[in-house]
């Protein structure tokens, strides 16, 4: 994962100063330059600010510059005008050609339909999403936790999981939760239901350990009992994994709404950093080389162009 640049939206609260810290070690491993930027939302209030208030906007945007250039990585503030934060920042990141995005862990919204901005980011961007809730006094992230689970879009996670760990010169985890196998054990007696339990898992086992051999990653994968999301984060606390890297598919907005996903259930209660592939990418394809230049670019707030 070659990122030239990293783009690091601010909304100035204590999760996303708190992010710096982690953003600024991500940065200095991957050799990226940051673009720090801040979108504020089109509300009623927006149009009673002044010109005043920009200012004060992009004075904090270059102390927050600042930070990061103290910690001798290479940063610019780029000022970004109100709108829909998500589709404001996907607009920056297309315009900036970043290869990684990263943002600060937002509370859960209290509403249970409404989305949060990482939510949402992921969503729309093409960029892989980096959600920074650090652990106390880690001093950046070593240890990648990768969910599998046998999709084209966990490989793509996967394999950016690999080449991150390899420049982070840490170490990776991978997990798998196994679900609860299909059959009826109405009837059955105790043995019996072992029995096929043991069989589901050791036909699970098999599938997912030649699957992360087929991508070529020298990691042996864990095997826990249990939803992916509890499995995930378990696993993180347990062993002390600094981010958990899990691909994203799409749903529609009802089955996210029902249902839900692995992804948006760490967004919605993130347990450590999250690194999430976007929606918009292609989980079909491998990611494209993030050290080629970008055929084109997006005016910043530009809509992004339709889900796949």
């Amino acid at each position: 994962m070659g990122a030239r640049r990293l783009l690091f939206a601010s909304d100035f609260s204590e999760s996303s100063q708190e992010a710096v810290g982690e953003v600024a070690a991500l940065a200095q491993h991957l050799g990226s330059e940051v673009i720090v930027t801040n979108v504020q939302s089109t509300q009623w209030r927006v149009w009673f600010s002044s010109r005043l208030d920009n200012r004060h906007r992009a004075e904090r945007l270059e102390l927050l510059a600042e930070r990061f250039r103290a910690r001798g990585v290479p940063a610019r503030p780029e000022f970004a005008a109100e709108g829909d934060v998500a589709r404001t920042l996907v607009g920056v990141a297309e315009f900036e050609d970043v290869d990684l995005i990263a943002i600060g862990a937002t509370q859960r919204p209290s509403w249970p339909l409404r989305r949060s901005t990482a939510e949402l980011l992921v969503r729309y961007a093409r960029r892989p999403v980096w959600v920074s809730k650090p652990r106390a006094r880690s001093a950046g992230p070593t240890h990648l936790l990768c969910g599998v689970d046998g999709s084209a879009a966990s490989r793509e996670a996967l394999l950016l999981a690999n080449d991150l760990v390899r420049r982070l010169r840490g170490r990776l985890s991978v997990v798998h939760a196994v679900g609860n196998p299909t059959f009826n054990p109405l009837g059955m007696a105790e043995a019996e239901v072992n029995e096929h339990a043991g069989a589901h898992r050791a036909e699970v086992e098999r599938a997912i350990t030649q699957f992360v051999r087929d991508a070529r990653v020298d990691v042996e994968p864990r095997f826990l009992w249990g939803e992916p999301a509890q499995v995930l984060c378990a696993f993180a606390e347990e062993e002390g994994a600094d981010a958990i890297v899990i691909g994203r598919t799409g749903k529609g907005a009802l089955q996210h709404v029902l249902l839900g996903s692995t992804a948006n259930q760490l967004l919605r209660d993130p347990c450590c950093s999250l690194l999430l592939l976007g929606e918009g990418q292609d989980p079909l394809f491998q990611a494209r080389d993030l050290r080629e230049p970008a055929t084109h670019r997006a005016q910043p707030g530009a809509s992004p162009e339709p889900l796949r």
